[in-house]
């Protein structure tokens, strides 16, 4: 059997049980062990213009940009897609970081 360099597993390892341990995660936590607090606070980033990022995913290409902007074909909106950085508020994604 080709196992491409891994190591191939025999009836009797699977018989001593590898398969409930291998490739998977022994040790598991969860945000509200980490963070109890984090349902108490916003997980999207407050500073965003939700206003805006709706406007220009429906294609208003006045939305949140200047004349400037708008003469560049890499900064014109295109209906339904939006590019947003900065989605997630920075105590969420350090919970994410930490839970990953």
């Amino acid at each position: 059997e080709k196992t491409k360099g891994l190591y191939a597993f025999t009836k009797e390892d699977y018989s001593l049980g590898i398969a409930d341990v291998y490739n998977k995660g022994l040790f598991m936590t969860t945000a509200d062990e980490l963070d109890p607090n984090w349902r108490q606070h916003e997980l999207l980033n407050e500073q965003l213009d939700f206003d805006a990022i709706q406007k220009e995913w429906f294609g208003d290409n006045a939305a949140g940009y200047s004349n400037e902007e708008m003469s560049t074909a890499a900064s014109s909106p295109i209906p339904g897609v939006v590019v947003i950085d900065n989605l997630l508020d920075q105590r969420t994604l350090s919970l994410i970081r930490e839970l990953l």
